[in-house]
């Protein structure tokens, strides 16, 4: 990546195949997550190196929306109707998938459809965690593997700005009912 092109694509030039490989690659090169974002780019995935985009052009990049190389304009953000899978057994995850995006934090029922923005998928795809294999060589300890996903999840269907804030406006009346509940109770002795 350069000042002239602040974009990375695949070893073989052309971009990446899924937003997955390319958020993998930035955090498998311990690339800033602030100044690298993957963004569509020319019927792929690539990865913007925001210091390198032009400072104008920059503020309009957000993760996950396509930019087009000429114009460097990114458009309207994009919602998707998805749906987390279950917990891994074993470890200490909670039962909900925490998604927090400029001090704002939705927690989203595992199993259950419901529509984000494309921001709070990136959040998604980047909350990776480290694996480990055996050893080929006895007696040795175990090697890191491949990162994989820590909130796995399903796109549905893409999903529109009114659907989500409905989803939105829901989650949050469930969460005030189960505040005004817990404040009725009062504290626990």
């Amino acid at each position: 990546m350069s000042k002239e092109q602040p974009y990375a694509v695949a070893a073989d030039g052309t971009p990446f195949k899924s937003q997955q490989a390319a958020s993998l690659v930035i955090h498998s090169k311990g690339l800033p997550p602030d100044k690298f974002v993957v963004v569509k780019y020319q019927g792929g995935w690539a990865i913007l190196d925001l210091d390198g985009f032009a400072a104008s052009k920059a503020t309009e990049a957000q993760p996950g929306s396509t930019v087009s190389p000429s114009s460097g304009a990114a458009p309207a953000e994009r919602y998707f109707e998805v749906k987390f899978m279950h917990r891994q057994m074993g470890t200490n995850e909670p039962p909900y998938v925490p998604l927090t995006l400029d001090g704002r934090e939705l927690r989203i029922q595992r199993m259950t459809p419901v529509v984000l923005s494309e921001s709070f998928l990136q959040i998604a795809d980047h909350a990776v965690m480290k694996t480990w294999v055996p050893s080929k060589e006895p007696n040795k300890p175990m090697e890191e593997g491949e990162p994989v996903q820590r909130y796995p999840y399903e796109k549905i269907r893409e999903a529109t700005k009114e659907e989500f804030n409905k989803c939105l406006a829901a989650g949050n009346a469930i969460q005030q009912s189960v505040l005004e509940r817990l404040r009725r109770a009062g504290p626990k002795a």
